[in-house]
């Protein structure tokens, strides 16, 4: 049987977390959603992700919070930042969780393509 992926999702902007929500449920993804980092730490506790897709710039647990927390984990999961000003800071290389940076407007093909293809399905 077919392991079905488990992504979280973390936006606070409600009308982005229930598009993207919605298009990763069609492509047969588990998906979990929280509107900051901050709710998304017992979620990060309580399950283990494949993929994290989280916002940039939050007022409430921005995406490096997401991040350390994520890095404490014995199996880390691949994160994809989302960001409108397209200013990131952070380690992106070869050791490192985060996989991708993806400019707001985005190109939902393009977010599910690259995570569908680090997860391998």
């Amino acid at each position: 049987m077919k392991r079905i992926p488990k992504i979280l999702i973390i936006d606070d902007e409600a009308l982005i977390l229930d598009f993207l929500v919605e298009e990763f449920q069609y492509e047969g993804f588990e998906v979990h959603k929280a509107v900051s980092g901050y709710s998304a730490a017992p979620l990060i506790q309580k399950f283990q992700f494949d993929a994290v897709l989280t916002d940039f710039r939050m007022s409430d647990g921005d995406g490096l919070f997401v991040v350390s927390l994520l890095e404490k984990l014995t199996i880390k999961p691949c994160v994809y930042f989302i960001s409108a000003d397209g200013k990131f800071i952070g380690n992106q290389g070869s050791n490192s969780i985060i996989k991708e940076y993806f400019q707001k407007p985005f190109k939902i093909e393009q977010i599910i393509n690259r995570i569908k293809k680090d997860l391998q399905i």
